[in-house]
C-alpha cells in the first residue's frame, strides 16, 4: 500500500467518524429543541485531550444552566478538530455549534515549539600562553 492509498483510507474513515458523531449529535438533540447552539473549550497536549467546557444557548442567547457534559457533543467535536490535536504540544481552542444554520466555528490554536541551533567561533576571546620559567 503506498502513501497515497493509506491517505485516501485515512480520510474515508474520519469522513466515517464525522457522520456517526453528526447522527449522534442530532438524536441527542432531538429532545432539546430550546437549544440553538453549544460552545465547548477543548485543550490537549502529551498524547491526551480533554474538554473544559460546555454551555448549551437558547434562542435569546441565555445560557441554559444545568446541562452536563456529552459524549455527543465531544465526539462530534473530535472529528471536527484537525488530526492530531493533542499530540506533542498539542493544540487548545473553542468550537460554537450553530444549530439554526448547521455549521460550526472552530478557533483552533495550535502550538508549535521551536528550537534553534547556532555554532559559531569567538576569535577575540583570551588566550593561554605556556608558563616560561
Amino acid at each position: 500500500m503506498d502513501f497515497e492509498e493509506i491517505f485516501a483510507n485515512w480520510d474515508k474513515e474520519r469522513h466515517q467518524e464525522r457522520e456517526v458523531a453528526t447522527a449522534k449529535l442530532k438524536e441527542m438533540l432531538v429532545d432539546r429543541p430550546d437549544i440553538v447552539r453549544i460552545s465547548i473549550t477543548y485543550d490537549g497536549c502529551g498524547d491526551s485531550g480533554c474538554f473544559d467546557d460546555q454551555q448549551y444557548f437558547d434562542s435569546q442567547g441565555h445560557d441554559l444552566d444545568g446541562q452536563a457534559m456529552n459524549d455527543a457533543v465531544e465526539d462530534y467535536v473530535c472529528a471536527i478538530l484537525p488530526g492530531g490535536w493533542e499530540i506533542d504540544a498539542g493544540s487548545y481552542g473553542e468550537v460554537e455549534i450553530d444549530l439554526t444554520t448547521g455549521k460550526s466555528k472552530v478557533l483552533h490554536t495550535q502550538r508549535v515549539v521551536e528550537e534553534i541551533t547556532e555554532e559559531f567561533e569567538v576569535d577575540d576571546g583570551p588566550s593561554i600562553s605556556p608558563c616560561s620559567e
